[in-house]
């Protein structure tokens, strides 16, 4: 932001001397402004206590309509951004030996924050016992959340509302309703020992190497199974 403000303020300079009669003859209006203090929550701030998440998960567990039933769920075993989970489709799902997957990908004009948010997702116990590959098998091909009229629907505003009708703002203002979950699964990954490796592939992370986004074959999805499978549920 200052670095912003100082450019602005050196072309309204620039404008002054060039034409001082025309070009604010008052004087240049920034001058003496000063750019705002900024900090960021800290991370635990904006993400779900465990009682809360409690609460939200109970709560879904109550809704018909997939898109409040399940988000909240996917998002709570993987850490996947909200508008990730919007997008998946029932061919997302895949199965390698015993074991359920889902991929976050770009596939079928999808898009993602970065090139290392393509990735590939283990089902947690929880998710099975919850009886979401019963609702992906069962579902239609294509869009597994949609709108009443269409597929296409603003997945991250319906989903902040309906949470904020469980956690109001005035009680919890520094929560984030759609990214919470991310920075709730990364706890959960840190207190049961998830390689932290492990962890920055499922929340789809990068550190910038290119080294990233090599070796992601099929060989890697046993490894990351039995990683998924040190995250202890969470009780409700």
């Amino acid at each position: 932001m200052k670095a912003m403000l100082q450019n602005v303020r050196t072309v309204m300079n620039w404008g002054r001397q060039s034409d001082p009669a025309n070009f604010f003859p008052a004087g240049n209006p920034l001058k003496g402004i000063k750019a705002p203090d900024y900090t960021t929550l800290p991370s635990y701030l904006r993400a779900f206590t465990m009682d809360e998440a409690k609460l939200v998960l109970a709560a879904a567990r109550k809704e018909e309509k997939p898109m409040f039933r399940w988000i909240p769920w996917l998002c709570a075993y993987s850490g996947m951004r909200v508008s990730e989970a919007g997008s998946l489709r029932k061919e997302d799902f895949f199965q390698v030996g015993d074991r359920w997957f889902w991929k976050v990908t770009t596939v079928g004009n999808r898009s993602l924050k970065t090139a290392s948010s393509e990735r590939r997702i283990p089902v947690h116990k929880t998710l099975a016992d919850e009886g979401l590959l019963d609702f992906v098998k069962a579902a239609k091909p294509g869009r597994l959340f949609k709108g009443d009229t269409k597929d296409a629907v603003l997945i991250q505003p319906r989903i902040s509302t309906w949470v904020r009708g469980l956690i109001p703002f005035d009680k919890r203002p520094e929560l984030s309703p759609n990214h919470g979950w991310r920075h709730l699964f990364e706890d959960l990954c840190t207190r049961d020992h998830v390689p932290e490796d492990a962890r920055n592939y499922m929340t789809g992370r990068t550190g910038g190497g290119s080294q990233e986004l090599y070796g992601r074959s099929e060989v890697m999805l046993p490894g990351l199974a039995a990683a998924m499978d040190r995250i202890e549920a969470i009780p409700i």
